[in-house]
């Protein structure tokens, strides 16, 4: 076996490795897609192939990079801000890493999924366990609010799931086999995730899963009623759930109720944490409106009276929007704003598509992906920092395989005519 096919095999490996290493943690993750990332260039290098590199949505992504990158320089706070885009540019390897493997292992589809859904019944029996009997497989015990599962006092099983469901639900359209077995089985799934992203405590992530549910249901063609079937399932479940376990409902409805006040006039969006942070984003970005104030340093702002409202202080805003508006400026969040309205064009197109034409205008695979995207950049909700290295990795994922399938379809285009 020569030095490139072993390479290539390494990186199958890692990439199929890839959900576990998430789970594993932070530093453990963050080195497997800088190895994609470094494998895939010395490939790339070695065949004199860099046609990966200069696509034209890539393109902007390095721009992207080099004004964060000089954003940071001029920063008041160059180490720190430094330590967020000095490296941020492996995602955009990692991206192309995957799309890379996608073109070369025909299996890869395929084997990623038998590992995700290994992976998510893993994760069913060790947090049902935890919920059920108070203790897990690693000897984590429930709190009454948060599963920990493998992930300990992470306590991000929810978002583990909910973010992976609609790469899942991408990969169950064009891989899975389509008898009533095999059916009924991915209706399972989707109903154990439902059940266990609500029982682990992760509003958000339990919002997110909302979102997915309702974007196949009318954004798909093909498994829509599947969907649905087992989004009035989850729901009837959640409802038992909810009304024998007082902890769930503390939890999940009373709590939600109480920090949201939005039973009073004076109401919150969000918590009243949550809506400080936004106002303190806010006042920064106001004040520096062009380039924001460098990456990672809304934490060394959010304290200056001249910003704070109310208990403000904390490493990022919670809010993808207002932590890009306050460190990066309009410069640094227009892109990101582009983008998220071009799949909300998408959706536009596809929901024309499937009610008034006979013509699809994407197939239910890509669909999925850009879902799994257009949750991560859904403005409207809470959100973890845009430049923690465990949450990248769950955002750039899935557009390793939306840039293949794009490029999958442009080569049939081509050879059409």
């Amino acid at each position: 076996m020569n030095i490139l096919k072993l390479l290539e095999n390494t990186n199958y490996t890692i990439a199929y490795l890839l959900p576990i290493s998430i789970i594993a943690g932070s530093f453990i993750a963050d080195l497997s897609i800088s190895l994609i990332g470094i494998i895939f260039v010395i490939i790339s290098i070695v065949k004199k192939n860099f046609q990966y590199f200069f696509s034209t949505p890539v393109i902007f992504f390095w721009i992207w990079c080099a004004y964060l990158l000089v954003n940071s320089l001029f920063s008041n706070n160059i180490l720190l801000s430094l330590e967020s885009s000095l490296f941020y540019f492996r995602f955009g390897f990692f991206t192309l890493g995957i799309w890379y493997i996608l073109d070369n292992n025909h299996n890869f589809k395929k084997n990623f999924l038998f590992i995700l859904i290994c992976i998510f019944i893993i994760l069913f029996f060790d947090g049902f366990l935890e919920f059920f009997y108070g203790t897990n497989l690693l000897n984590h015990e429930y709190n009454n609010l948060r599963i920990q599962s493998f992930f300990g006092d992470n306590q991000v099983i929810g978002s583990y799931l909910a973010r992976l469901l609609p790469l899942m639900f991408a990969l169950f359209y064009s891989e899975f086999p389509k008898t009533n077995k095999s059916i009924l089985f991915f209706m399972f799934l989707l109903i154990g995730t439902d059940l266990l992203v609500y029982l682990s405590g992760e509003r958000t992530s339990f919002f997110i899963v909302g979102m997915v549910s309702i974007c196949i249901i009318v954004l798909t063609s093909k498994y829509r009623l599947i969907r649905l079937a087992t989004f009035f399932i989850s729901a009837s479940l959640i409802l038992l759930v909810t009304y024998n376990k007082d902890n769930i409902k503390e939890r999940m409805i009373d709590h939600t109720i109480q920090q949201t006040n939005i039973l009073e006039e004076d109401s919150n969006i969000f918590s009243e944490r949550h809506e400080s942070f936004y106002r303190t984003s806010f006042n920064i970005f106001i004040d520096n409106p062009l380039f924001g104030i460098g990456p990672k340093l809304y934490r060394e702002y959010c304290d200056d009276k001249d910003y704070s409202v109310g208990k403000s202080c904390s490493s990022h805003p919670h809010n993808t929007y207002m932590q890009l508006l306050a460190e990066t400026g309009i410069i640094g969040t227009l892109p990101v704003i582009f983008l998220f309205f071009y799949i909300c064009y998408v959706f536009i197109r596809q929901i024309y598509s499937n009610f008034f034409t006979k013509h699809k205008f994407y197939n239910d695979h890509l669909i999925c992906l850009y879902i799994a995207l257009f949750v991560t950049l859904w403005p409207f909700m809470p959100s973890q920092n845009v430049f923690n290295n465990w949450t990248s990795i769950l955002y750039y994922l899935p557009i390793g395989f939306i840039l293949y399938e794009h490029s999958k379809q442009s080569k049939e285009d081509n050879g059409k005519d």
